[in-house]
């Protein structure tokens, strides 16, 4: 809840990757049965990663996407993406798109990427398996940890007031 008070600023990659089980001989990539997931990254002026946004969406469909985006990020901030269709039709924010057979791609999105995959491992190796109802407070928490990381002396006592702030979690909500 406390990454939700903020807002994604400056130039932002925006992409989408699927978290879940791995499921033998079904399609991977859009158009799995995986959850999708809205990735935002806000970047310096260099391409170095600063703060990032996970979100669980219900479908990849240019509406979800401007409704989540408008929530997470800043009016003057600068949105990047590769060249899906759903992107190339957003109505907000100024907004780059690089098509897809560009030789720079994967250099352009290279720590998007990589924010992605440390995700993806910190869930595995930490939770063992990904359940929906949890994905979003499982992703809550890899953003907490990765915006606060150049924090570190000031964790403790973030993570005590946040706790000490947020409202409470019963048994029955976490089953």
């Amino acid at each position: 809840k406390r990454d939700e008070q903020y807002q994604l600023a400056g130039i932002v990659d925006v992409g989408e990757a699927y978290f879940g089980a791995p499921t033998r001989g079904k399609k991977r990539g859009r158009g799995t049965e995986r959850t999708a997931v809205l990735v935002s990254l806000a970047v310096s002026d260099e391409g170095h990663p600063r703060f990032a946004r996970l979100h669980p969406i219900a479908d990849v469909k240019r509406k979800t996407i401007e409704n989540v985006l408008e929530d997470q990020t800043d009016e003057a901030s600068e949105l990047q993406t590769d060249a899906l269709s759903t992107y190339q039709g957003l109505a907000i924010r100024v907004h780059h798109w690089r098509k897809a057979y560009q030789a720079d791609l994967s250099e352009a999105f290279r720590w998007l990427h990589t924010v992605i995959s440390n995700a993806k491992s910190f869930l595995a190796g930490t939770y063992h398996g990904i359940g929906p109802k949890h994905l979003s407070a499982y992703l809550a928490e890899y953003c907490y940890r990765f915006n606060r990381r150049f924090w570190q002396d000031q964790l403790f006592n973030r993570l005590l007031y946040a706790s000490a702030h947020g409202d409470p979690v019963t048994y029955t909500e976490l089953i």
